[in-house]
């Protein structure tokens, strides 16, 4: 016997970010409207979604959003932030070259490190994982360690 739970219409949460109508051949995504958040878009690609020529939409449509006098823009806003898009080649192929860049800068690092070790202390160095000695160690107790603290300290040291 056990609790079992139902999830329901009322369960899902609403996403004001959401899209409708979205082009599968683009990458979408919300950018705040400073200036140098949009240039930094642009920069990786991305370009603002024209509302006039482009079918998405957001599900903040123009019947739940209050216009002002001043909403001349065709861009889709929601808040303080505008819809950009780039082609999702672009996208993926900026994704690959990331994740190529993380891959290197993580295989680097590690060998970097132990390599500039190995050069000014003039030995050989292991990273902690290659350390097979440790294997066959006796674990220290935390006993141990006062034990060791509460002897020295009697002795003076």
């Amino acid at each position: 016997m056990g609790i079992e739970f139902i999830r329901d219409e009322r369960d899902k949460q609403f996403d004001a970010l959401a899209l409708k109508n979205a082009d599968p051949n683009k990458r979408y995504r919300f950018v705040r409207k400073k200036d140098i958040n949009i240039a930094k878009a642009k920069f990786n690609g991305y370009e603002v979604v024209d509302g006039s020529s482009d079918q998405v939409r957001s599900v903040l449509d123009d019947s739940t959003r209050v216009k002002k006098g001043s909403d001349t823009t065709t861009a889709i806003e929601v808040g303080d932030m505008v819809l950009m898009s780039q082609p999702m080649e672009k996208h993926e192929e900026r994704m690959r070259r990331r994740s190529a860049k993380i891959s290197r800068e993580e295989k680097s690092s590690g060998h970097d490190a132990v390599n500039e070790m190995n050069r000014q202390g003039g030995g050989q160095v292991r990273a902690f994982e290659d350390n097979t000695e440790s294997r066959g160690m006796k674990s220290v107790e935390e006993g141990d360690v006062m034990e060791a603290i509460e002897r020295d300290r009697r002795r003076g040291k």
